[in-house]
C-alpha cells in the first residue's frame, strides 16, 4: 500500500432532550420525552477527480466524483419516548409498566475515515503489486521505482440519503409482590432495528447477456454437484456475476439497509435478603432475526451473498440466544441462636453459600463454502441451499460457587475465609467451530463435504474457561 499516512478529521454531535413526568392519578404515572440527535460529518477532502471520475457507478447512478464528494447529512433523528407505571390494585403490590422509545446510533468513525481516504484519488491511498521476480522488484532498502502503476482502485462511498442506525425498543411488564420482599414478574421485550449499516459492491453485473470472457469466464450460470454430507447427490444452478466496469475493482457502497427484530418473553422471581436468604432468577425465551447485520466497524468489500437477490440475507441473527436461564442465591442462615460468644455460635453461624447457575442455548452459525463465493460476487460464502445460521453451537450450562465463613470477634473486627469455584463441574464449552461445510476444488464445479464440519476449535472465552478454584481471607476492621 502507498499513500498519505492518514487523515485528521472531527465530527460534531448535537443532542437535545426534553422529558417530563405526569401523575395522572395516584395510581397512574406517565412520562413523555423527546430527543434529537445530529452528527455533523466532515467535508470530503479527496474526492475522485481522475480521468474516469465521470464514470457512472452501476446500480447507484451517480458518477464516481459525485459519490466521493458527499458524506451523509442525516438531520431527521427525532426520538420520542413514552412510558407509564400503573398500580393495578392500589396497594402497591401489583404493577403494570411499559414503554416505547426510538434511539439512534452513531455513524462509525472508521467508516467515515475509509470513505474519506479510499476514493481512488492518487493523493489518498492505493496499492501496487510487484512480483518477486519482476525487474522492478525492489531489494531492501531500495524503494519502488517512480511512477509505478497503481492497482485498479477499490472505492468506498456512502449510499445516497444514508441514515444513522435506528432502534425502536418497547416493553410491557406485569409485576406482583407475592410475599415479604419477594417479587415475581412476566415481561415482553422487543426491539426493531432499521437503517443498520452494511457494505455492498455496486460494480457487478449479471453475466446473462454478457459475452466478454474475462468479465464472466463461467458464463451466465454454473451447475454445481454436491458430494457427501446432508446434500450429497444434489445438483443446483447459480447465476453468475462479473465486473460491470473493469476500470475499477470493488465500488463498495456503505448502505443503511439492514433490518433486525428481537422478541422475548422474560419470567423473573427476586427476593431481597430476608431471614438469611436472597435469590434472583430469570428465564428468557427469545428470537432475534435480521437481514445479515454486519458487525464490522471497517468497511468490507462486499457483504451480501447476492447483491441482486437480498433474500439470502434474511435469517436468524448471529446473536440469537433462544433460551436463557440464570439463578443466583445467597444463603446465610443463623443455626445457633444462643450466646454470641459461645462455641456454638463460632462453629455454626457465619456460614454462607452463594451459587450462580447459568444455562443458555448455543449461538447459531452458517455453513459456508471454501474460496470465493460460488456466484462470483466475492461476498458472503454462504452455502446457498441452507438459510443463514442454520446450525447451532452446543448449549452452555455452568455453575459457579462461593462458600465463606465469617468469625466475628467484636463489633469492629471480623475475619472472613472464602473458597470460590468457577465452572465447578469442569465442563468443556465450544465457542468457535469449523463452519466449512463444503469445499470447492480449484477450477471445478464440485462441492465436497468437509467431515470436520461442526467440530469445536475454541473452548474458552472471556466468561468461561476450565475449572478454577481460589481461596481468600479478608480481615475487616
Amino acid at each position: 500500500g502507498v499513500g498519505i499516512p492518514g487523515l485528521k478529521f472531527s465530527t460534531n454531535e448535537y443532542n437535545f432532550f426534553i422529558q417530563d413526568d405526569f401523575r395522572i392519578t395516584p395510581r397512574l404515572t406517565v412520562n413523555l420525552g423527546l430527543r434529537y440527535e445530529y452528527q455533523q460529518l466532515p467535508d470530503p477532502v479527496l474526492p475522485n477527480t481522475n480521468a474516469n471520475s465521470g464514470t457512472i457507478i452501476p446500480n447507484d447512478l451517480r458518477t464516481v466524483n459525485e459519490a466521493t464528494s458527499t458524506l451523509p447529512d442525516d438531520k431527521n433523528n427525532f426520538g420520542p419516548r413514552f412510558g407509564f407505571a400503573y398500580d393495578v390494585t392500589g396497594d402497591g403490590k401489583t404493577s403494570i409498566r411499559g414503554g416505547v422509545g426510538i434511539y439512534y446510533g452513531r455513524i462509525a468513525t472508521a467508516q467515515i475515515y475509509n470513505s474519506l481516504l479510499n476514493t481512488g484519488n492518487p493523493g489518498g491511498a492505493g496499492q501496487i503489486t510487484v512480483a518477486n521476480t519482476a525487474a522492478n522488484s525492489p531489494i531492501f532498502p531500495n524503494v519502488l521505482p517512480a511512477n509505478s502503476p497503481l492497482n485498479l482502485a477499490a472505492i468506498q462511498f456512502y449510499q445516497r440519503n444514508f441514515q444513522a442506525p435506528q432502534i425502536t425498543q418497547y416493553d410491557l411488564i406485569l409485576e406482583r409482590q407475592v410475599m415479604r420482599n419477594t417479587v415475581v414478574s412476566i415481561a415482553y421485550l422487543g426491539s426493531r432495528g432499521s437503517h443498520l449499516p452494511t457494505f455492498v459492491d455496486q460494480n457487478l453485473v449479471p453475466c446473462a447477456g454478457v459475452s466478454t470472457v474475462p468479465v464472466c469466464p463461467n458464463g451466465a450460470s454454473v451447475n454445481f454437484t454436491v458430494n457427501g454430507g446432508p446434500f450429497g447427490g444434489q445438483t443446483f444452478s447459480l447465476p453468475q456475476y462479473g465486473r460491470a466496469n473493469t476500470a475499477f475493482q470493488q465500488l463498495t457502497q456503505i448502505q443503511s439497509s439492514v433490518k433486525s427484530e428481537y422478541n422475548a418473553l422474560v419470567l423473573q422471581a427476586n427476593r431481597r435478603f430476608t431471614n438469611g436468604l436472597q435469590f434472583q432468577t430469570s428465564y428468557t425465551l427469545a428470537k432475534a432475526t435480521d437481514t445479515n447485520q454486519n458487525s464490522s466497524v471497517f468497511p468490507i468489500n462486499n457483504s451480501p451473498f447476492n447483491v441482486f437477490d437480498r433474500s439470502y440475507d434474511a435469517g436468524v441473527s448471529n446473536n440469537d440466544v433462544r433460551h436463557k436461564f440464570v439463578i443466583s442465591a445467597v444463603y446465610a442462615p443463623t443455626f445457633y441462636k444462643g450466646d454470641t460468644n459461645s462455641v456454638g455460635n463460632y462453629l455454626l453461624n457465619g456460614w454462607s453459600i452463594a451459587p450462580i447457575y447459568t444455562f443458555y442455548s448455543g449461538r447459531p452459525y452458517s455453513g459456508v463454502t471454501s474460496g470465493a463465493t460460488l456466484n462470483g460476487t466475492n461476498g458472503d460464502t454462504l452455502f446457498p441451499l441452507l438459510p443463514r445460521n442454520s446450525f447451532r453451537l452446543p448449549s452452555v450450562s455452568n455453575l459457579d460457587l462461593r462458600l465463606s465463613k465469617r468469625f466475628r470477634f467484636t463489633e469492629r473486627y471480623n475475619l472472613e475465609l472464602l473458597a470460590e469455584g468457577f465452572n465447578v463441574f469442569n465442563k468443556t464449552f465450544t465457542f468457535i467451530q469449523t463452519n466449512l461445510l463444503y469445499s470447492r476444488p480449484t477450477n471445478t464445479n464440485t462441492l465436497n463435504f468437509n467431515s470436520a464440519f461442526g467440530t469445536g476449535t475454541e473452548s474458552s472465552s472471556s466468561n468461561y474457561r476450565e475449572r478454577q478454584i481460589q481461596f481468600a481471607a479478608r480481615f475487616q476492621f
